[in-house]
Formats: structure tokens, C-alpha cells, sequence
């Protein structure tokens, strides 16, 4: 038996990333946390946003033909940082603020768990009903003077959180508007399937 739901999106994530490139490694690590840092001071007003920073990454990159110089001439370095909330307002103002220095790389939208708890035990109870009935009436049709469980497995599935692929130029007025945004749904699904033992009369 499957029972299916479709779950209210109630948080969001938002993936935002500053890089720069610099002959001297040590030059281009410098700007980025100067960034970080300031993009730290910018979301303490945020109250509702859990910040993370993640995903640091020093690359050299090759300008040149390899034929003629093989060597790197810039090192590229470049870090994200996550933003996440049940307060899609929050994130939008934070995004919006943001994006005055750094490029928003992706969005998605997910249901928190406490709403996917709520609705898997929902939707097991529901399933796990149906179960029971399309049991007893086997049993009923087959004259069986009842039933016994088998076995019983139950699987549970969520799609995953609907993602905004999005780069957005680095703007330095400010007054860039943050990307539009749709919490929509998130499917879910409950699956019970099992065999049961019939207890069919005695015949002599």
C-alpha cells in the first residue's frame, strides 16, 4: 500500500560565493576572508539565519600556452557560504544584502523536519490502515477465521530539495534584487507491503 502527500516547503537554503584572482596566492586568500568577514558583519542583524562558511578552494590557473610556459601565472581562491532559514524573508533581505560583493550560486527550498516527521507518521498511520483492511478482506474472502502477520516492510521516500541553479553577477551599487522566490512542495510517499498468514478452518 502507498500513500502519497505533497509537503509545504517551509525552509530554504542559499548558497552564495565570493572569488577573486591574484599572482600572489597569499594576496587572493587575503580578499576572500576580508569579504567573508565583512559578509559575516553584514548578517548579524539576520536573527532567524543559521551561517555557515564551506567549500574554501586555492586553484592556480594557467594563462598561458603550455607550449610556451607551463607554469601558473594567478592563483584563483574562492569561498561559499550557506545561508538557511525558516524565514524565507530573512534570506531574501540577506541575499539581497549580499549580492552587493558576492554571487548567489544556487537556491532550494525543503520542507524542516519537524514538518516531514509530522507527515510521515501521517501518512504511515494512513498506509499501515490500508494494510489492515485489504488484510482482513483476503481473509474474509477466503474464509480464513483470521489472520496472522508475516512480514511487513514499510519505506519511506522524499524527493530532494528543489534547487534554483543560479549565477548572479557581483554588483558593487547594491540595488541588485534578490532572485525570486517560490517555496512550493515537496513530495512525499509511504510504502507498506508485507505478507500475512492465513488461519483457514480445520477440514476432516
Amino acid at each position: 500500500m502507498t500513500e502519497k502527500v505533497e509537503i509545504e516547503n517551509d525552509k530554504v537554503r542559499a548558497i552564495m560565493r565570493y572569488s577573486t584572482q591574484s599572482s600572489e596566492p597569499s594576496a587572493a586568500a587575503d580578499e576572500v576572508n576580508e569579504i567573508m568577514n565583512w559578509a559575516q558583519r553584514q548578517l548579524r542583524t539576520f536573527s532567524e539565519l543559521d551561517v555557515s562558511h564551506r567549500a574554501y578552494h586555492s586553484t592556480p590557473v594557467n594563462l598561458r600556452s603550455r607550449d610556451t610556459d607551463p607554469g601558473p601565472v594567478r592563483w584563483e581562491v574562492q569561498q561559499d557560504i550557506e545561508l538557511k532559514s525558516q524565514s524565507i524573508l530573512q534570506v531574501e533581505q540577506a541575499v539581497a544584502r549580499l549580492q552587493e560583493k558576492l554571487l548567489v550560486v544556487s537556491m532550494d527550498f525543503f520542507p524542516s523536519d519537524e514538518a516531514r516527521k509530522c507527515q510521515e507518521q501521517q501518512l504511515l498511520g494512513k498506509a499501515l490502515r490500508s494494510f489492515s483492511k485489504k488484510a482482513k478482506f483476503v481473509a474474509h474472502q477466503m474464509g480464513a477465521e483470521g489472520y496472522g502477520l508475516g512480514e511487513l516492510h514499510i519505506n519511506t521516500s522524499t524527493q530532494m530539495p528543489r534547487e534554483m541553479g543560479i549565477m548572479r553577477a557581483t554588483v558593487q551599487d547594491g540595488s541588485v534584487q534578490p532572485p525570486a522566490m517560490e517555496p512550493g512542495s515537496t513530495p512525499m510517499q509511504v510504502r507498506v507491503r508485507g505478507n500475512i498468514l492465513l488461519k483457514l478452518p480445520l477440514t476432516y
